[in-house]
């Protein structure tokens, strides 16, 4: 889930295929595991916001009915997403996941627990000084 938020929340954007995943693995959990708790646990670590909508997208997709305003902008993006554009040089790649976080700093406000501009802070910060960064 914060893999798929993290591509969410930048241009490299969410599939179909990560909604089927969803859908599957939630399928599977709802067997398994106490949803409530899930739902606490995602509030936990900042991504109840993201969860709930992509979950809401998913039964929308699967049985219909109506989306909610983040729903719907969600959806959207899915379903009108770019190709991300990679680079080999590694600086001119980082500059460009700064610029992606920029231009989709809308998306923080409504599905992160977080701001693009501390996403961006912690990112520079990380670049600059981490030695040993934690890849998320």
């Amino acid at each position: 889930m914060v893999h798929a938020r993290n591509h969410f929340l930048v241009e490299e954007g969410i599939t179909m295929k990560n909604l089927c995943d969803w859908l599957m693995l939630r399928e599977g959990m709802e067997v398994t595991t106490n949803m409530d708790d899930f739902w606490l646990v995602c509030d936990q670590v900042g991504l109840l916001k993201f969860a709930k909508v992509i979950d809401e997208v998913v039964d929308y997709m699967k049985e219909g009915g109506s989306l909610s305003e983040y729903g719907q902008w969600m959806l959207q993006d899915i379903l009108s997403r770019k190709s991300a554009k990679h680079s080999i040089n590694k600086t001119i790649a980082h500059l460009n996941m700064i610029r992606m976080i920029w231009a989709n700093r809308w998306k923080y406000q409504y599905y992160s627990d977080s701001t693009a501009i501390k996403v961006i802070a912690r990112y520079v910060y990380g670049y600059l000084f981490d030695r040993n960064p934690m890849l998320n």
